[in-house]
């Protein structure tokens, strides 16, 4: 059996963790333009669907991991 600090300590490095791979993102959107666009500047069109649906997984200009938001208003990214 796994003691309780073990456990809180697991989750501490989770949540972490977690922080950390969200610097590491690049957040796409859609535009009024019909394309999705990303933080860094990236922009694509999709014939359908968006960057989940085509299988993007990495932005072809940064390198980051690719977080995407369905078309409408997006949600505010925590400064931390």
């Amino acid at each position: 059996m796994i003691g309780l600090e073990h456990q809180n300590g697991y989750h501490a490095g989770y949540e972490q963790r977690k922080r950390d791979e969200d610097k590491y993102r690049c957040y796409w959107s859609y535009n009024d333009d019909g394309f999705w666009e990303g933080e860094c500047g990236a922009a694509w069109e999709f014939t359908t669907g968006g960057p989940a649906k085509n299988r993007f997984k990495f932005c072809f200009k940064c390198g980051h991991r690719i977080k995407s938001y369905e078309p409408g208003p997006r949600p505010r990214r925590s400064k931390k």
